[in-house]
């Protein structure tokens, strides 16, 4: 008699939907956050927010318009942490404080200099 397979079930690709769901409720509070901390004439958008599968760590890409103060603003963030980790713990109920760490989301410089590129040729 012949064995019959199973259905095997798709492999999940990409974050669970509950990281999902923390790593969108996390960009609105960060990006509160990052607007009250911004320098003044500096314009700072959070772009993304990486969340780790177990909630510890989190990665805050942000945008900074003008370029000049791309690394001055990360520097300000990451220092700023202890007062997003006292928001984080008001706003949000994590069983472990994540690790937030800003980082500079060089995406659109990078695109806008392949555009250039393009259209030299």
């Amino acid at each position: 008699m012949a064995r019959r397979n199973k259905k095997e079930k798709p492999k999940k690709t990409g974050p669970s939907k509950r990281v999902q769901k923390a790593g969108s409720a996390l960009q609105k509070i960060v990006a509160e956050f990052v607007e009250s901390h911004a320098p003044k004439n500096t314009l700072l958008t959070v772009t993304d927010v990486a969340v780790s599968p177990d909630l510890r760590y989190i990665v805050v890409f942000v945008s900074v318009y003008p370029d000049v103060g791309d690394v001055s603003a990360a520097k300000l963030l990451n220092e700023e942490r202890r007062g997003l980790n006292e928001l984080l713990s008001k706003q949000a109920e994590f069983k472990y404080m994540p690790k937030v760490v800003f980082e500079i989301d060089r995406g659109e410089k990078n695109r806008q200099r392949i555009d250039e590129l393009l259209e030299e040729k």
